[in-house]
């Protein structure tokens, strides 16, 4: 069941192809409560575009739980926004990155 996805609308009005092993809590921490990757897309603390030129990226950041955070990169590919990758606690400094190279859209 790898290939299945779940599309997602975002706050812009995008609709986020997003695969269901996205932000998968693990066993150790499934007693907790966590904020779905779907509520990162729907519902983000903060939205950053960066363009490269050649591809155009969004990055879509938010609080899923206690001292818990989800980065989810998604890729404009095939005339479709496709998750590329879920991060949980990215680290400060990619953050840092992010926003001194995109642009804040939320």
């Amino acid at each position: 069941m790898n290939n299945d996805v779940r599309i997602i609308t975002d706050p812009l009005g995008n609709n986020i192809y997003l695969p269901h092993e996205c932000g998968v809590i693990r066993n150790e921490e499934a007693n907790e409560n966590y904020d779905d990757a779907s509520t990162v897309i729907m519902k983000p603390a903060m939205l950053f575009r960066v363009e490269d030129g050649t591809t155009e990226t969004l990055f879509y950041f938010r609080s899923v739980g206690w001292h818990k955070t989800m980065l989810i990169i998604v890729k404009y590919q095939e005339s479709k926004w496709k998750s590329t990758q879920c991060m949980m606690n990215p680290p400060n400094e990619m953050l840092s990155e992010i926003m001194k190279d995109g642009r804040q859209l939320i």
